[in-house]
């Protein structure tokens, strides 16, 4: 810059400041975010937030809030900017809440030399808690109102709440369409583009006569017990539109269908539009597709009921939130848009007591609060639970009391 000229105490001193350093050149927040608990809304405490990059110049920063980001100065972690785009891996592991990660893109552009560094916002970030597990005990009174324990109740969730319902107002539960994942999931999965089908080949081809391809049998190697999968009877052209399976588990109009499921190349999913009931679920029946076939399957190719994913899903989730979990049986595969597929034993959220009276249920995460009945013959209690998600065991017991008659 110009030589200026400054007086200090009458005395004049030259001074020669230096040119002022480029925007691009000054620090600048890159990415920003603002973290919440998916269940409440609410802002994790600052002190529980570890934020990290493994892209060189970048620093975390977190503020009360929820409020992170990374800073740094763009001409030297991005410095071809003006020609390509970079991209930033950040991972967040908050106490108490699985570790997600994102992938931000930080677009390609060319500023000018007085143009402010945009940062790319993520936006509210909701945060999936830890799986806790729910626990107790089952008992009954005796004729001293001594609390003896009941072996073979039964215990249920019978109703969720995805988020904390207001104290001033009677909200209605949902109904408990989740299962718990072991292990977790792997990746991210899109509520309405994920699926989730038993994985297991049915027993019944033998049966029917039916030959299965060769090489379909050897490539699964899980137990041929699933009485809920079909067998298609009979070979079909593309531009059919109905077509017959093996049996009726569990189907209904408005049912999602994987059709050659166990061929992933041949495989397409079509809804079932109408439906040839009969009093026996093991006979089989004629189904009118959405639409007509895509593709030709041959017959003895399986055919399998598709739950879809209701809810998105991270990578370390144990719970899936799904629009059905009638049927399904304790090994799935679950496929994105884009991801191979994954497998996985599930479990229903219900559970038998012990000889003692003891249960356990499976492992439940992203609920806020749940409704839990127990019963054994004529007796039965309810429970409400609002879930402790910093408390690994979150206990509940019901003593059992005889049931009242409609």
């Amino acid at each position: 810059m110009a030589r200026r000229v400054v007086i200090v105490n009458q005395l004049s001193y030259g001074f020669s400041p230096d040119d002022p350093q480029p925007l691009l050149n000054r620090p600048w927040p890159v990415v920003t975010a603002r973290l919440l608990d998916e269940i409440t809304g609410e802002p994790p405490p600052p002190d529980t937030i570890h934020l990290s990059t493994p892209l060189r110049g970048l620093t975390p920063r977190i503020a009360d809030g929820g409020l992170i980001g990374l800073v740094g100065i763009p001409a030297q972690v991005f410095p071809a900017l003006a020609s390509q785009s970079y991209t930033v891996l950040l991972t967040l592991a908050v106490s108490g809440y699985i570790t997600r990660q994102e992938t931000v893109v930080i677009p390609s552009r060319t500023y000018q030399p007085n143009e402010d560094f945009q940062p790319t916002d993520l936006g509210d970030v909701p945060l999936h808690s830890q799986p806790i597990l729910i626990t107790g005990r089952v008992v009954q009174l005796d004729d001293s109102g001594k609390p003896q324990p009941v072996a073979g109740a039964e215990i249920s969730v019978t109703g969720i709440w995805r988020t904390v319902p207001p104290a001033n107002l009677e909200t209605p539960p949902e109904p408990p369409s989740l299962v718990s994942l072991q292990p977790p999931l792997y990746t991210n999965y899109a509520a309405g583009q994920s699926r989730l089908q038993t994985n297991r080949l049915p027993d019944i081809a033998e049966h029917l006569g039916i030959p299965l391809q060769k090489g379909r049998l050897q490539n699964n190697r899980l137990p041929p017990d699933d009485s809920d999968a079909k067998i298609l009877l009979d070979d079909v052209s593309v531009g059919t539109q109905v077509i017959r399976l093996s049996n009726q588990h569990n189907l209904a109009v408005g049912a999602l269908l994987s059709i050659d499921s166990d061929s992933p190349d041949n495989s397409e999913y079509l809804a079932i539009t109408a439906l040839e009931e009969s009093s026996n679920p093991a006979s089989p029946t004629q189904v009118t597709l959405a639409y007509p076939l895509g593709l030709a399957h041959r017959k003895g190719a399986i055919v399998r009921e598709v739950k879809q994913f209701t809810s998105d899903a991270l990578p370390g989730d144990h719970c899936v939130f799904l629009d059905d979990v009638t049927g399904l049986t304790d090994q799935v595969c679950i496929s994105g848009e884009v991801n191979p597929p994954t497998y996985h034993r599930i479990a229903l959220f219900s559970a038998i007591s012990d000889s003692a009276g003891y249960y356990r249920l499976p492992p439940l995460s992203r609920v806020a609060q749940l409704e839990l009945r127990a019963e054994k013959e004529a007796f039965s209690a309810v429970a409400k639970l609002r879930p402790t998600y910093s408390v690994l065991e979150n206990r509940v017991d019901f003593v059992l009391t005889r049931s009242q008659q409609p």
